[in-house]
């Protein structure tokens, strides 16, 4: 339970960033530098996910926050105890404000402030706390405050009550309140039977200027780490008041000097209970399984070829060519070659090369075999990074490259071979949530994400949207020129739109009844089970990992027919009929 603002900890850290920098500057000198595994980021310590209120509304007063533990057809995920250390049920939920001015302790000085709300059980007892901070302050801390890392703080704390575990049979009992409505800074706790409050003494009046909210669970205190066993997932729902029911945005930060061995999914912000509010998936990943490139700002094109726009909404695209799958600004650019796939599945399209363009350099990874740098090939040994102009970075981890720029945007690009045809699974990641992206994953207006925006910028289109806008209207605007695209150095593909619409239900009964042992028997959401099905039936049953643990979209393909459900008897791995 003791956090840390985020400009102290980069001075705490000021030697590993020295180390950082020589290292980069050896990279610079060499051509390439050694890299980490980035698949699995932690959250806390500067990886989060924090609400922020809408222009125009009014501060927060009110955040209240729960969990859900997901259900995948007739099972629900099921997972031990958390643990600090060798304690277990030792954690602690944290509510952070973010950083404001208020006069220092014993000055009349202006000092950086923030106040964080927490639950802390340690095993043995639980206890509510309200904890003010000083960033800094230039006298030091003044009588009755405690110093943490050059910095202070003073906490009120609530009655100590019986140990609270935290598990899948537990979680969703659990909510944390805080309400700032009142005369007082008011958090409480309850797990359904038990409820507890604690007052704090407002030491900072957070009212005006509660601008930022973040919440999730952490280790039990002192920069400690939660840990919890592999497979454990479960979705972070936080709800806000600030008069206004527009949703939140969302900036990927962490202020929580502790952290947890989970990290995030998927992000979904969405009316809670009637209110807006902030839906995170997270779970402590497997061997092979990836984090989002960045908790907040998330959309993909993957398999035979599925998009998934930064609003949520999944939709299946099977033209060919070379498209705009997305575009922020006049610096950041992403782009696809999108190819027929092999026979028998001439109806469906495959990512054949992607590419994206980050300030002044362009980065194309073409057929998924040859990684274009500016025009000239690169060779990039997994482990290895690149450092090029402006400060873009791009990696490789195993078969994954990864392109980042100062911004803190990702690209991601995973090439896979499929007998004798190469896909390639594209991710973005942006920082920050909502910001203008136009493109076949844009959204024009974060307040109704069911819309696709064409390249005009007026024009939009409701989904699920039919198969003559998809593809002759939506898709055809964001189509490009092959010779002027950022993939021209790669193969050539035809450009054409389909024939009609190629879903599950259009699969061969072998083929779908195979895919169906495959989709059904994983952590997949009913709504992702006809992308999955195609995907598998198509590329093979590997293809299944890219649906495993993600939270259900938002459908915008054309009305079609559903796949219908295995022919094969339970013995043979699969149901009678999927769940519905």
């Amino acid at each position: 339970m003791t956090s840390l603002p985020r400009k102290r900890r980069a001075k705490r850290r000021s030697t590993i960033t020295a180390l950082i920098a020589v290292l980069l500057l050896l990279g610079a000198q060499s051509g390439v530098a050694q890299t980490t595994d980035v698949s699995a980021r932690l959250i806390g310590r500067g990886v989060g996910a924090v609400a922020v209120r809408p222009p125009g509304s009014a501060p927060i007063s009110k955040v209240q926050a729960w969990f859900v533990v997901p259900v995948y057809g007739d099972n629900k995920v099921s997972f031990g105890s958390v643990k600090t250390g060798d304690v277990v049920d030792a954690y602690s939920f944290q509510a952070h404000t973010n950083l404001f001015s208020a006069p220092c302790p014993g000055s009349t000085a202006q000092c950086q402030v923030w106040v964080e709300f927490g639950f802390a059980n340690d095993g043995v007892n639980g206890r509510l706390y309200v904890k003010y901070w000083v960033v800094s302050p230039p006298g030091g801390c003044v009588q009755g405050w405690t110093v943490w890392d050059g910095n202070c703080y003073r906490k009120d704390l609530g009655p100590t009550i019986a140990s609270m575990p935290f598990s899948s049979t537990t979680a969703e009992r659990y909510r944390l309140t805080v309400d700032l409505s009142t005369a007082e800074d008011k958090v409480t706790f309850t797990n359904g039977t038990v409820s507890t409050e604690v007052k704090g003494a407002r030491t900072f009046d957070a009212r005006p200027a509660w601008d930022k909210a973040e919440f999730n669970v952490f280790g039990y205190g002192d920069g400690s780490t939660a840990l919890f066993d592999t497979g454990t997932e479960f979705d972070v729902r936080t709800e806000y008041s600030y008069v206004s029911l527009e949703r939140p945005g969302c900036d990927s930060t962490s202020s929580s000097g502790e952290a947890s061995n989970l990290s995030f999914l998927d992000r979904k912000a969405a009316r809670l209970q009637g209110k807006p509010g902030l839906q995170l998936r997270v779970k402590r990943l497997a061997s092979g399984e990836r984090a989002a490139p960045v908790p907040c700002g998330a959309a993909w094109t993957v398999g035979d070829t599925h998009e998934l726009t930064f609003g949520g909404v999944s939709y299946d695209f099977q033209a060919t060519g070379d498209f705009v799958e997305a575009q922020v600004g006049t610096d950041f650019e992403v782009q696809t070659r999108k190819a027929p796939a092999a026979e028998p599945w001439p109806l469906t399209s495959l990512n054949r090369s992607v590419g994206t363009r980050m300030g002044n350099n362009r980065i194309a990874l073409c057929d998924g075999t040859r990684l274009l740098v500016n025009g000239s090939a690169v060779t990039l040994a997994p482990g290895e990074s690149l450092p090029l102009q402006g400060g873009v970075t791009i990696s490789r981890d195993g078969t994954t490259y990864t392109a980042t720029d100062p911004a803190k945007r990702v690209v991601r690009f995973r090439p896979t071979t499929v007998g004798s045809q190469v896909y390639n699974d594209l991710q973005i990641g942006l920082p920050t949530w909502p910001v203008p992206v136009r493109g076949l994953m844009g959204t024009p207006d974060p307040n109704t994400p069911e819309l696709l925006g064409d390249r005009d910028g007026r024009t939009t289109y409701r989904t699920p949207i039919s198969f003559e806008d998809l593809y002759y209207n939506f898709g055809d605007g964001w189509r490009i020129s092959p010779t002027g695209s950022l993939l021209a150095l790669c193969a050539a593909v035809p450009s054409t739109n389909p024939p009609n619409p190629y879903f599950a239900a259009d699969l061969p009964t072998t083929y779908r009844d195979a895919a169906w042992r495959t989709c059904l028997n994983g952590r997949i959401a009913k709504e992702w089970y006809d992308a999955c099905l195609l995907d598998v039936a198509v590329l093979g049953t590997g293809a299944a990992a890219t649906y495993v643990s993600r939270m259900p979209p938002i459908n915008g393909n054309p009305d079609h027919a559903e796949p219908p459900g295995p022919t094969c008897p339970p013995t043979h791995g699969c149901r009678a009929n999927p769940p519905r």
